[in-house]
């Protein structure tokens, strides 16, 4: 426990953990295929996520798993999906896992994971040239390489699991797992050589009683073949005991350098530029973000006042994503006008159900993107932008970071820390379909220049 007085300790260990005794290694061949794998994808691991997946993947001398089940239990935004893609990513190119099965409790929170991986995957020349088929299909979704490796992404039923005969099962969203489904989905591994079940969540609730019975066997003297790491405060702690923060939360204070120190956009001169709500807009567009964990969802719009200055608020800030749908089929019938998104964004799972639904969807890509935060960023030095100072946009910008991509000078906006910025990714791919302000052309009030006679 960090004292007080003591400057805040990023990357704390877990408050509970348990692994199997006698536990093997990964060998360094086998670390070096995943570094090279993990690179190749582009994906970053804090020291935390990449020392969780080193002891979680323990072998012994014959190549077997030394835990067969393995939990991480940490708050909401910290790095649960990327310890998934990680471990994903090495079950189809490094393990030769014949099938891994990811399920979710919810649909859309499983198709965004998918399309998270999806992503990693097509962004790498090396790991693409890979692959034989993705499937997209609802329900469908799916990865499937050349050499027979697959990864299939399931909404979570008692009987989703069921015919299949999995090498890797993953539970995400595990806080919502009967024990009744676990019991309906294990016979899939018995077919297996070398079967591993993971649980991934955020604390458990009242009834997760999957979870309960987990971190029982992980304070118990004998876990079995269980590895757990969990990151959790006591049920009394003060939401103002910054400590906790710090103690509960492994990637706080880890991503400011990764991604940029957070609060790049002068929060001196974003206040500086608020106005009262304007009365007329043109040029009007609207934008969707939902955050990596699917926890809150932001409708934006960006638009021109008069004057030809930029203008971007929020419409819509909501935990969870399940009003999302509906909100923007009544916001289209009302405005008649597209709804912007990042295909690769969590919102991504949004594009098909929108577009069936009659909604005009356009998929903002990387590059568009890219130069949307750049024109804010610009905008906002320049003081070329006005907004009217909403508490969740303002939030967003104060806490915004940078991440550089691609190899030509682009960045987009960043999470350092555990700051929403949903607020303004949705603002922001809202400014990326204002159009382009033309000035207007200045007519000469004077007349015309008559010639000299003196010298004519």
């Amino acid at each position: 426990m960090t004292s007080r007085n003591a400057e805040p300790i990023a990357g704390l260990p877990p408050t509970l953990s348990c692994a199997p005794r006698n536990a093997g290694e990964l060998s360094s061949e086998l670390r070096a295929d995943l570094l090279r794998v993990w690179e190749w994808a582009g994906l970053e691991l804090d020291d935390w996520q990449y020392d969780f997946l080193m002891e979680a993947m323990r072998q012994d001398e014959e190549g077997r798993w030394s835990a067969m089940e393995v939990g991480c239990i940490v708050p909401r935004q910290n790095g649960k999906g990327t310890i998934e893609e990680a471990r994903q990513l090495g079950g189809l190119f490094v393990f030769g896992e014949r099938l891994q099965i990811h399920t979710a409790h919810e649909f859309k929170t499983c198709a965004e994971h998918f399309l998270r991986v999806k992503t990693l995957i097509e962004g790498s020349d090396e790991l693409f040239r890979q692959v034989r088929i993705i499937r997209t299909g609802a329900g469908e979704q799916g990865i499937e390489l050349k050499s027979g490796e697959r990864l299939k992404f399931l909404a979570r039923s008692r009987t989703s699991g069921r015919g299949f005969s999995a090498d890797t099962l993953y539970f995400d969203e595990a806080f919502e797992l009967p024990i009744t489904t676990v019991g309906s989905v294990l016979p899939t591994l018995s077919a297996r050589r070398n079967p591993q079940l993971w649980y991934m969540s955020s604390a458990p609730h009242f009834d997760s009683d999957t979870l309960h019975a987990l971190l029982k066997r992980a304070e118990s003297s004998d876990p079995g073949s269980l590895f757990l790491r969990a990151w959790e405060s006591d049920a009394d702690t003060r939401p103002d005991d910054v400590e906790a923060w710090w103690r509960a939360n492994p990637a706080m204070g880890i991503r400011e350098g990764g991604d940029g120190e957070a609060g790049i956009v002068s929060i001196a001169r974003w206040e500086e530029l608020v106005i009262p709500q304007p009365s007329k807009l043109t040029s009007i567009t609207f934008g969707l973000a939902v955050d990596p964990a699917g926890a809150w969802s932001s409708v934006g719009s960006a638009g021109r006042l008069p004057n030809g200055d930029l203008y971007v608020d929020n419409v819509h800030f909501e935990e969870g994503t399940n009003w999302v749908q509906k909100y923007l089929e009544e916001l289209h019938a009302r405005k008649k006008l597209p709804i912007r998104i990042d295909p690769s964004d969590a919102a991504g799972s949004f594009i098909r159900p929108l577009t069936d639904a009659g909604v005009e969807v356009i998929e903002v890509d990387s590059r568009a993107y890219q130069q949307a935060c750049g024109e804010l960023f610009s905008a906002v030095t320049d003081k070329r932008i006005r907004h009217i100072g909403q508490a969740c946009l303002n939030r967003a910008v104060s806490g915004a970071g940078r991440r550089d991509v691609g190899k030509e000078g682009g960045w987009v906006w960043a999470r350092p820390g555990n700051v929403d910025i949903s607020p303004l990714k949705a603002a922001t791919l809202a400014l990326s379909g204002v159009a382009a302000h033309r000035a207007p052309r200045i007519h000469s009030l004077k007349p015309p220049v008559q010639p000299n006679p003196l010298r004519s």
